[in-house]
C-alpha cells in the first residue's frame, strides 16, 4: 500500500503547515492528480477549505501523540494507555465493534 493513499479515491498531501487527507464522495468517484494542487502552498485550513468547496472530504491528520490526547476517542474506547512495570506508558488498541452479547453494547 502507497503510504500516500489507496487508490484514485483519495490520499495524503502535503500542505504547507502539515498534511490533509482528500477524499472523494460517493462510489466511483474520482480525486485524481488535482487534489495534490489543491493542497500544495496552502495551509491545511485553506487546502480543507478549497476541497470541501470542491465537493471533496478533507481532513488534516494528526500526529499520534494528539490523537492519544483526544477526549472523544479515549471516551470511546478506541484505545487504551497502560503502564508497564517500569512505569513507562505504552498504548493499546482498544476495541473497534461491539457485537450484542460482547461486555459493551454498540451506542
Amino acid at each position: 500500500m502507497d503510504p500516500r493513499g489507496v487508490g484514485p479515491a483519495g490520499g495524503f498531501y502535503e500542505a504547507a503547515d502539515g498534511w490533509v487527507c482528500v477524499q472523494a464522495r460517493g462510489d466511483g468517484a474520482c480525486v485524481g492528480a488535482g487534489a495534490e494542487g489543491l493542497v500544495a502552498k496552502r495551509t491545511c485550513a485553506e487546502a480543507i477549505a478549497v476541497a470541501e468547496a470542491a465537493g471533496l472530504q478533507a481532513t488534516r491528520t494528526r500526529p499520534a501523540s494528539e490523537v492519544l490526547r483526544d477526549p472523544a476517542l479515549r471516551g470511546a474506547g478506541a484505545f487504551h494507555i497502560r503502564t508497564a512495570e517500569d512505569v513507562s506508558a505504552f498504548m493499546v488498541n482498544g476495541r473497534h465493534a461491539a457485537f450484542g452479547r460482547t461486555w459493551r453494547r454498540a451506542r
